[in-house]
């Protein structure tokens, strides 16, 4: 059972990905992988820390962390269910490859939706900043969040 199951996601990376990564918040460009997911809460106080942020500009950080948490739960959930949906068709016993496009492109479409979200997490996050502190965040943006 987990080789066919090892089987199923080979395949289903194969068909589904000559479009972004594997997983969402990872877009590859040749040998260039950049991860948007926002930070972990132990990134955030390294942020706060080393930035030097201000009181205000951590409540800020913390409601965008909220607003991005409930504006992506549910396509978070979408994204699982389906990831799920072309998993379990690959393991069918005969494929159509019409209905693995559909869910592939309905995959694709949420984890696109969710990176555009990232983005934006970014962005405002950098919006909320002083003009020393943006240039701090885009050095650690790229030592974290960018593998060549």
């Amino acid at each position: 059972m987990k080789r066919i199951n090892a089987l199923a996601l080979a395949l289903v990376a194969t068909i589904a990905f000559a479009v972004p990564a594997a997983h969402a918040g990872k877009v590859t460009m040749g040998t260039l992988v950049s991860t948007f997911r926002p930070p972990t809460p132990s990134e955030q106080q390294a942020l706060v820390r080393d930035l030097e942020m201000t009181e205000d500009q951590r409540s800020q950080m913390k409601e965008l962390d909220a607003r991005f948490r409930r504006e992506t739960r549910n396509l978070r959930q979408e994204y699982q269910k389906a990831y799920r949906s072309v998993v379990q068709l690959m393991q069918a016993g005969s494929v159509d490859s019409g209905e693995v496009i559909q869910r592939v492109k309905r995959f694709n479409e949420v984890h696109n939706t969710i990176v555009e979200k990232e983005v934006q997490y970014w962005v405002d996050l950098k919006n909320l900043l002083e003009p020393p502190q943006r240039k701090t965040l885009a050095q650690k943006f790229l030592k974290s969040r960018v593998r060549r």
